[in-house]
C-alpha cells in the first residue's frame, strides 16, 4: 500500500515539474529576436546607435540584447534610477518638510518678541496654497505682528543650484529652475497674454503674483507692425524683468524661471502673510539655533513627489529626492557630489558588482555627464521588481502608453495600449525609453531603449514605439 501511495505521489510530482518546465520552454523569444536584430539592422537613423536590453521577469533571464553594455546618456531615463534608489534608501512613508519655527515670546498683544524662521527642505511641490496653510498657522498661534526678523532657511544644501554638467542655455526654461531647499511654485512663474483690443496692450496675467519679478509689457494686440510675439526674462544679468513683445494674436503662455529662488520665496511669503494681517519688519536669510521652536509643518509625500517627477518628468522633483540621498551622508550643505558618491555606492552594492563602471552626476538626467548602459537600467528594474511594494509604486507612477503622463500621445494602438508603464527621456543627442511590459499572453518584460547620437526625436520614438509594439506581441 505504501508503495503504491509512494508511486502516486512521485508521479504526481513529475507531472506538476513537466508542466512548470513545459510552460518555461513554451515561451519562445527567438522570433521576438529576429524581428528586433531586423530592426536594429535596417531601421536605425544613419549615423547614430542604439542601446537594448530586455528581461523576463517571471523566468529571471534576459531574451534580447544589443550593445546593451555601451555607455550612453540617458536623459530622462535617470529618474528611475533615481527613485528606485529612493523608495530603497530614504524609505517609502519619506515627507519632505518646511517648517516655521521661532524663537523669542509672544506678548499680551500677540507680538512675537523675536525672529521667525522658515526652514527649507527641498519639497518640490510647494505651493502658494501651502505657504497659505503655513501662514494660517502662524495666525492661529497668536502671532499678529513679529518685531524681530523673517529668516529664510536655506542650510539643507550647498550654494550651487545648478547640478553639474547642465546646460547655461537651458535657463530661463521653467524645467532648469535655480535649485533651493525654499522653491515656491517648482522656482518659475507662468506667464499668459491674450489679445485686448486692436492697437493696444494685450492682457496679461503671472503666476504667482509677486512684487519680485517686474512685467515690461511693449506688445501689442492684433497689429501688422510687430513681429510674432516672445516672453522671456533678462537671465543673462540675472534679473527678473519679464518682458512681453510682438504682435499678440491669440493666447500664448509660457512658464519661465525665476532668479533666487530662495530670495523669491520669503519674499512672497512676506507678501502672504501681510495679506493675512500678520505685519513683518525685515526679511532675509538666516539659520535656524537649535533652540527654536517648530510651530507649523508641511509635508509632501515621496509618492507624490515621484510621480510628479515619472508622469510629467519633473526634473525638480527628481533632483529633490536625489539630494535627499545626499541627506544621508549629512544633515547640511548636501552637494551633488554628495549625492552621487551615495547612488553610485548604492547600485554597485544592490548589483553586487564593484567592478561597475558608470557615472551618475544628478538625479533627473538634465547632466550631458550621466553615463550608464541599458542593462543597468534593466537590472534596477530588476531589483524594484523583487520589492513587491516599490514595485507598485513605481508602477503606479510611470506614464501608460497612449493613456497618461508623458507617454498619453504614444502606443495608444490596439495591440499596445495600457500594456507599457514606461519612462522617456529625450535631449539633444539622446533618446531613452525604459519601465515595464505586460505583453499580450501576459509575461512581464523590464526593458530598456536609449538611442544615442539622434537629432531627431521623432525618428527615434518612432523606432522605440516599433520595438515595444514587437514587445507587447
Amino acid at each position: 500500500m505504501r508503495g503504491k501511495i509512494f508511486s502516486r505521489t512521485v508521479g504526481v510530482i513529475l507531472t506538476a515539474l513537466f508542466f512548470v518546465v513545459f510552460k518555461i520552454y513554451a515561451v519562445d523569444y527567438s522570433l521576438m529576436g529576429q524581428k528586433l536584430d531586423t530592426l536594429v539592422k535596417y531601421a536605425v537613423p544613419m549615423g547614430t546607435d542604439i542601446s537594448i536590453s530586455v528581461f523576463d521577469l517571471e523566468l529571471d533571464s534576459a531574451v534580447y540584447d544589443y550593445r546593451d553594455k555601451v555607455l550612453v546618456r540617458p536623459a530622462s531615463v535617470m529618474k528611475l534610477i533615481t527613485s528606485i534608489t529612493a523608495l530603497s534608501c530614504l524609505g517609502t512613508s519619506y515627507t519632505f518638510n518646511t517648517d516655521v519655527r521661532i524663537v523669542g515670546e509672544i506678548n499680551s498683544d500677540s507680538v512675537l518678541l523675536g525672529d521667525l524662521y522658515i526652514v527649507g527642505d527641498l519639497d518640490p511641490e510647494f505651493k502658494v496654497e501651502d505657504m497659505d496653510i503655513l501662514v494660517s498657522k502662524i495666525n492661529s498661534y497668536g502671532i499678529k505682528k513679529i518685531d524681530g526678523r523673517v529668516l529664510a532657511d536655506v542650510t539643507m544644501m550647498d550654494s550651487l543650484y545648478w547640478g553639474p554638467g547642465w546646460c547655461w542655455d537651458d535657463t530661463p526654461e521653467s524645467y532648469q529652475p535655480y535649485i533651493s531647499p525654499l522653491m515656491i511654485n517648482g522656482g518659475y512663474v507662468g506667464v499668459s497674454a491674450k489679445p485686448g483690443k486692436k492697437g493696444e496692450a494685450p492682457i496679461v496675467s503671472v503666476s504667482p503674483e509677486s512684487s519680485y519679478y517686474s512685467v515690461i509689457v511693449s506688445a501689442l494686440s492684433n497689429t501688422n507692425s510687430l513681429r510674432a510675439p516672445t516672453i522671456t526674462r533678462e537671465w543673462l544679468t540675472n534679473k527678473n524683468n519679464i518682458h512681453i513683445k510682438g504682435n499678440v494674436t491669440k493666447p500664448i503662455a509660457i512658464e519661465l524661471n525665476i532668479y533666487g529662488s530662495a530670495q523669491f520665496f520669503i519674499h512672497v511669503f512676506r507678501e502672504r502673510l501681510e495679506r493675512q494681517g500678520i505685519s513683518v519688519d525685515t526679511i532675509g536669510m538666516g539659520t535656524a539655533p537649535k533652540e527654536s521652536i517648530t510651530i507649523a509643518t508641511t509635508s509632501r509625500s515621496i509618492k507624490e513627489v515621484m510621480k510628479e517627477a515619472m508622469k510629467e518628468s519633473k526634473n525638480l522633483n527628481a533632483e529633490a529626492m536625489f539630494l535627499h540621498l545626499g541627506k544621508l551622508r549629512k544633515s547640511r550643505d548636501v552637494s551633488f557630489a554628495d549625492a552621487s558618491d551615495y547612488q553610485e555606492t548604492f547600485i554597485k552594492r544592490t548589483l553586487r558588482n564593484d567592478k561597475l563602471i558608470f557615472k551618475i552626476a544628478d538625479g533627473s538626467g538634465l547632466s550631458v555627464y550621466n553615463y550608464v548602459s541599458s542593462s543597468l537600467i534593466v537590472d534596477m528594474l530588476r531589483h524594484a521588481y523583487k520589492q513587491s511594494i516599490i514595485f507598485d509604486i513605481i508602477c503606479d507612477a510611470l506614464p501608460v502608453s497612449g493613456m497618461d503622463g508623458t507617454l498619453r500621445g504614444r502606443l495608444g494602438t490596439k495591440q499596445t495600449i495600457g500594456r507599457i508603464k514606461a519612462k522617456t527621456g529625450s535631449m539633444t543627442g539622446s533618446c531613452s525609453l525604459a519601465g515595464f511590459i505586460s505583453t499580450q499572453d501576459n509575461r512581464q518584460l523590464a526593458f530598456c531603449i536609449i538611442n544615442e547620437g539622434v537629432l531627431s526625436l521623432s525618428a527615434a520614438r518612432r523606432l522605440q514605439d516599433e520595438i515595444c509594439l514587437i514587445l507587447c506581441q
